[in-house]
């Protein structure tokens, strides 16, 4: 009787701290369900990936110490950091006067790129070159040469990395570097690599490599944060050459799954905006090794490299705004001609949804592409069709990759704005993970873009809304019961 009151008295006590956090009311009935009907494993699940962290940024890394880091980038460009200024198009002082840079005036006429300033505390620059991999050996070679040749300098950060042939490849390179007195760093996220050896990483450590694992989960002591991941996927060398995008490091990313290819999206930047990424590293490496690294020699002068004007967005749960959605989310509003979507896992929040409607009810040209088979299990799958119906129903036009595994996150638009990074369009990369986004504003690189949009529908099949709704009715009943806790996972 005394624990059956005291699980009782916790239970109240968390559906009260549930309805005071004020989040969705889907999201908060879906916590209350769960506590009510499940309450041991309910109280275990929301105190280990339920407890909120919206704007408590300040628990991760100090304000102070966010706003250093983004003075030291944009002094790398010759640029003053003001997070309260109002927009310009920032380029290096070394940028030649006869050559000024321009936005589009669908760009330059809308709110993206001041919103992003104010949110993100990023300025868009200008000057910058980005080459693109759509396959994980044209990119993990170039990375290696990158690497290989570094003198200075290692940043590496990647959600997953792995101990096979492909992550012992890339570990002795680094060991190598750190044994040529190269400063190497690694970051990693401790749960998605909780299967991995602790020894795997011991042995770069004992090798001369700093690594450090993120948001390290000590049993039985739970963190209430242990359900935020960090999902970014950055390697900076030198201060001037940036990798972000869609690829981990890891063996299946080279020989694809379910018979098929990993059909991915990975970005090398250079140019001004490797500032930024610089940036992005180390405010995370400030937060796991409790480190606030200000060495300029990491921030050095950054000329142009291309024409590219970027913006790299980052975005996190205890961040006071949801960076790369609401730049999503407006980038789709001002949409007039097309907007191209692809991304492995679907779950979107409202707003999306509603913006994504109302974009293909008003004649714009929506497509959204899917991974045919998941790589997650059923219950992922099953959860974000339940989401297409009425996507369908408003005329967005969906379909699913059927070469491999799609797991590109990347948005095309209008033949002027694209965005390429590690968010996916689900609940948990809108709220609960660490991202970061390369928003670029340039007509060539976006048409390049749309074209391997395009390149890749040949691979695709696309449905119906009457094909749709003909699907088994117990299909679809798994469907939407699956949906109810998609806000959960």
């Amino acid at each position: 009787m005394f624990w059956e009151i005291l699980i009782g008295i916790w239970v109240i006590s968390t559906i009260v701290l549930v309805l005071l956090e004020n989040r969705h009311p889907v999201k908060t009935l879906a916590w209350m369900m769960v506590l009510v009907f499940l309450p041991v494993v309910g109280l275990v699940l929301f105190f280990l990936f339920g407890m909120g962290t919206r704007g408590k940024g300040r628990i991760l890394v100090s304000d102070q110490d966010k706003d250093t880091l983004a003075r030291l980038a944009a002094e790398a460009i010759g640029q003053t950091s003001d997070k309260t200024s109002d927009f310009k198009l920032q380029t290096s002082d070394n940028s030649p006067a006869s050559e000024p840079v321009d936005l589009p005036p669908s760009i330059s006429d809308t709110l993206l790129p001041t919103m992003m300033l104010h949110a993100a505390r990023v300025p868009l620059v200008a000057g910058n070159d980005v080459q693109v991999f759509t396959a994980f050996d044209d990119m993990f070679s170039t990375l290696k040469r990158d690497i290989a040749a570094a003198t200075d300098s290692i940043h590496v950060q990647f959600f997953k990395f792995e101990n096979d042939a492909i992550g012992r490849e890339l570990s002795q390179l680094l060991i190598r570097k750190a044994a040529e007195g190269v400063s190497v760093r690694v970051l990693y996220d401790s749960v998605a690599n909780f299967f991995v050896g602790a020894g795997f990483y011991r042995r770069m450590r004992q090798r001369g490599v700093q690594v450090i694992s993120f948001m390290r989960l000590h049993l039985p002591f739970i963190r209430p944060y242990a359900n935020c991941r960090n999902h970014r996927k950055v390697v900076v060398v030198d201060g001037h050459i940036g990798y972000l995008g869609g690829m981990n490091i890891a063996e299946r990313y080279r020989l694809g799954i379910h018979g098929g290819i990993w059909r991915d999206t990975h970005i090398r930047l250079t140019g001004p905006a490797v500032g930024q990424m610089q940036a992005s590293f180390l405010t995370d490496w400030r937060f796991a090794a409790s480190e606030l690294i200000t060495d300029e020699a990491l921030f050095p002068p950054l000329p142009p490299t291309g024409t590219l004007p970027v913006q790299i967005v980052p975005a996190g749960p205890m961040d006071e705004w949801r960076n790369v959605m609401q730049g999503l989310l407006q980038v789709i509003a001002q949409s007039r001609s097309y907007v191209y979507i692809q991304t492995p896992y679907f779950m979107p929040s409202e707003p999306i949804i509603t913006v994504l409607c109302n974009a293909a009810l008003g004649g714009v040209d929506v497509r959204l592409m899917l991974p045919s088979h998941g790589d997650k299990g059923a219950i992922t799958q099953l959860a974000s069709y339940s989401f297409l119906r009425e996507l369908l129903a408003a005329g967005v036009r969906v379909c699913f990759y059927e070469a491999g595994f799609l797991h590109a996150k990347t948005l095309v638009s209008d033949d002027h704005f694209c965005t390429i990074g590690s968010t996916n369009f689900d609940f948990r990369s809108f709220e609960q993970d660490f991202e970061i986004n390369a928003f670029i504003y340039d007509a060539a690189f976006a048409c390049s873009q749309r074209d391997v949009f395009l390149a890749d529908e040949r691979h695709a099949r696309y449905v119906t809304y009457d094909e749709w709704c003909r699907r088994p009715l117990l299909r679809r009943f798994a469907e939407s019961l699956t949906r109810l806790f998609s806000p959960l996972m």
